[in-house]
């Protein structure tokens, strides 16, 4: 999961960013590090906040538990979410 998430920043095209970049850079002028969260996903954020998530709810899936997710549909979104190999 967390080598899906550092590959998404290189799969990214360019010309996606730009427009996600304006778009956002319009709604949100002050934000300081803007092209960074909106353009990259590096392993150490996504270990990071699993380790958190895990260390306040239990697992990742019970963080989501927590916000409502019924447990019937946890399956479903791993299948969404994660492409088998």
């Amino acid at each position: 999961m967390v080598a899906d998430y550092a590959r998404t920043e290189r799969l990214l095209p360019q010309w996606r960013n730009k427009r996600v970049v304006k778009a956002l850079r319009k709604m949100h002028p002050e934000a300081v590090h803007l092209e960074d969260l909106a353009t990259r996903s590096p392993a150490p954020v996504m270990r990071a906040l699993l380790a958190d998530l895990t260390a306040r709810y239990g697992s990742p899936a019970d963080y989501l538990r927590t916000q409502g997710m019924a447990d019937d549909e946890l399956p479903e979104l791993r299948r969404i979410l994660i492409e088998p190999r």
